[in-house]
């Protein structure tokens, strides 16, 4: 028997049958809006990447029955399998029978179910979905038990309503879609979303919502695609955000409860709406956001992040094009001055965008009118935040979670995984590994969870999950707490000594030096066409480097947990005018290896205030304080805690020039000699938050 059904939000999607990938398979009828797709058509709707569909097709005829190895593997040609051996891995209930086996050294894997030695199905988990394909006579002995009490096997058919083109204050309209439960005679609620990507997409993603009973409402941001105007990345969102509330809010079908959903700049639109004040916004769920200019993209710290150069290309036109984004000639492009005529050079014109970015180097009215922080008055709506260690807009709910909790607020949630930007979609990133449990399967069962408390009055969260639920790297567990950082966590200091090491009380006063070479910095570990900035790696060989400075306990004799955001009071000297500050926090283990955990990032200009930068004085020792990116971490006995300090961070950021000018127009460069104080006199401390 081939015929599977597929689930998405606990509910029947229709039937596939892996006998002919090119039939007409998808035979779920919901309305006028989907009817017997194919294949590729299922992926399209689903958003289930069509090349998945086509993995488990292929494995599907590689293999339809299973006989579990004793060391608890299968061996599928060219993927490697593991056995989840723990029920709590899981975070779903299963019947004994069930096995579940997770691919490793993929994006977006395929997790095999297997009850009795008999493949019965697979789960595809990604950022805000999971889906599952199951045998047609197995769907209740299988994860599918989290739905349980909500599964649904007859749900709302969809119809869309003609395209609208919903009209800003300044005259601007914007295009936007509405899909309705099929027959219906009464308001709903509406799930909103906005996005630069193409709306269109977000439909076909996001259409499982009106299965629920939901009304979905998805907007092309002004600028892109079928709106009219011109595309300033985050620049009228606020507005457009509030007015496109407005409007929904007005509708005949909308019960004045509208929520919103998405990740990254998805996220970022969220916030902003929030920002704005408008009351018609009942409840968000916040993915991977995008956040404040200066502490986020595109101008962390106060340097020009070169890391987002790929997605900077692919929304150089109206509709996203990620050809531009895969390159082999990076290298080149980054070494070329000055960098403001990259894309130029890139692309063969000029980004209009991109062009009023480098106009405004200083924190001004222009970065300040689309950073939605500046607004933390109106932080009032119950936020669902959704991040990741490794997540390179983190920042974003970094200071979201800072605002919400300067309000006392209560009607947030946070849900922090060792992830990267892409979130709940590989067990392995950038060369590290992780266990098993590091992705999870029900996320988009928080989501529904959520929406449905929010959006219609129904059973809260709190009642099956804890506030805040965060990953300990290290140990490989999920943590559940009230708070972030966690309540039994206290700030201890490590102190810079010499011979490289870190102690807990300061010793006399010395200092090490350094050269930085703006044409040769220490590289961050990243491949920029992949769209990562955050991701962790291997730096054993960088911390050799003379350009970076690093130090380190001795082998840790007892395990030690730390959850929260490592900082740095530092005490440094340069003999230029201006220059970069980069700090990294790294477990070493007994073998040497040197894998990142966390950052920080200042431009020694801001190191007062973005909005009014002060060069420095030559060979003045000046205090730094700088917040590196947020996690939480076991290091275990024998290993080791590195501190490291340097100047630059290739594919990242783009060099300090150190001559005091804007770097984005320089065209010469400068080599700095810097000069890490520490002892007594300059007591230049790692602080961490450290687990009772």
């Amino acid at each position: 028997m081939t015929k599977f059904k597929y689930y998405n939000l606990g509910l029947f999607m229709g039937n596939i049958d892996f006998e002919d990938p090119e039939s007409k398979v998808f035979n779920r009828y919901i309305g006028d809006y989907i009817e017997n797709l194919s294949l590729e058509e299922v992926g399209q709707m689903t958003g289930l990447p069509v090349n998945i569909l086509s993995g488990v097709y292929g494995y599907f005829r590689e293999r339809n029955f299973l006989v579990n190895s004793e060391d608890g593997k299968i061996n599928i040609p060219d993927y490697s399998y593991e056995l989840l051996k723990e029920k709590e891995e899981r975070l779903f209930p299963t019947e004994e029978a069930v096995e579940i086996f997770v691919e490793r050294n993929r994006q977006f894997p395929v997790d095999l179910i297997v009850y009795r030695g008999s493949l019965i199905g697979f789960i595809i988990p990604d950022r805000d979905n999971v889906h599952y394909i199951i045998r047609d006579t197995f769907q209740n002995s299988i994860p599918l038990a989290l739905w349980k009490d909500s599964i649904k096997e007859n749900v709302f058919g969809a119809r869309k309503l003609e395209l609208q083109m919903i009209k800003m204050r300044d005259g601007v309209s914007l295009a936007t879609e509405v899909v309705l439960p099929e027959n219906n005679k009464e308001k709903n609620p509406v799930i909103f979303i906005r996005t630069p990507y193409g709306r269109k997409s977000s439909i076909d993603r996001y259409i499982r919502f009106v299965s629920r009973g939901y009304v979905l409402v998805v907007q092309d941001v002004r600028g892109r695609e079928d709106s009219e105007g011109v595309w300033e990345p985050k620049v009228h969102e606020m507005n457009d955000g509030s007015d496109s509330l407005d409007w929904i809010a007005d509708q005949k079908w909308c019960n004045g409860k509208i929520g919103m959903i998405g990740g990254s700049y998805l996220g970022f639109v969220q916030w902003a709406a929030v920002s704005s004040g408008n009351k018609n916004l009942s409840c968000v769920t916040s993915i991977v956001s995008s956040g404040s200019p200066f502490y986020d993209v595109p101008r962390k710290g106060g340097t020009m992040m070169s890391g987002t150069l790929a997605w900077t290309f692919m929304m150089a036109e109206s509709k996203k094009n990620e050809e531009n984004m895969d390159r082999n000639d990076w290298d080149e492009i980054l070494g070329s001055l000055p960098y403001k005529d990259i894309p130029e050079k890139a692309l063969g014109s000029k980004l209009d965008y991109w062009e009023e970015w480098i106009k405004h180097e200083n924190y001004d009215e222009y970065w300040q009118g689309l950073d939605w922080a500046n607004n933390p008055q109106h932080f009032t709506v119950p936020s669902l935040l959704v991040s990741g260690w490794y997540d390179d807009n983190g920042m974003g709910t970094t200071i979201a979670w800072d605002i919400k909790k300067s309000l006392k607020s209560k009607d947030s949630r946070l849900i922090l995984g060792p992830w990267c930007h892409k979130a709940n979609t590989t067990r392995e990133i950038n060369g590290v590994k992780y266990p098993a449990n590091s992705i999870r399967y029900d996320l988009d069962y928080q989501y529904y969870l959520w929406f449905e408390y929010n959006l219609k009055g129904k059973e809260s969260l709190d009642n099956k999950y804890p506030r805040v639920q965060t990953y300990t790297l290290g140990k490989g567990i999920w943590t559940g707490s009230n708070e972030w950082p966690r309540e039994n966590t206290r700030d201890i200091k490590f102190f810079l000594c010499k011979d490289n090491s870190l102690k807990k009380k300061p010793e006399e006063s010395a200092s090490v030096s350094y050269k930085y070479n703006p044409k040769n910095c220490p590289p961050f570990l990243m491949t920029l066409s992949e769209n990562e900035c955050n991701v962790p790696g291997n730096y054993k060989e960088v911390d050799q480097r003379e350009d970076v400075i690093y130090f380190e306990t001795e082998a840790l004799e007892e395990e030690l947990t730390i959850a929260g955001d490592p900082w740095g009071d530092l005490y440094l000297k340069s003999d230029c005018k201006d220059t970069d500050w980069i700090i990294r926090l790294c477990d070493v283990d007994p073998e040497g290896n040197s894998i990142r955990l966390s950052d920080g990032i200042i431009r020694a200009k801001y190191r007062n205030s973005f909005e009014h930068p002060e060069l420095l004085e030559e060979n003045k020792i000046y205090n730094y304080k700088i917040r590196m990116t947020k996690i939480a971490n076991t290091f275990k006995k024998g290993h080791k805690i590195r501190f490291s300090i340097t100047s630059g961070a290739k594919n990242l950021i783009f060099p300090n020039t150190n001559t005091g000018n804007d770097p984005m127009f320089d065209t010469e460069v400068i080599v700095a000699n810097q000069t890490i104080h520490f002892g007594e006199d300059n007591p230049s401390c790692l602080i961490i938050s450290v687990e009772s």
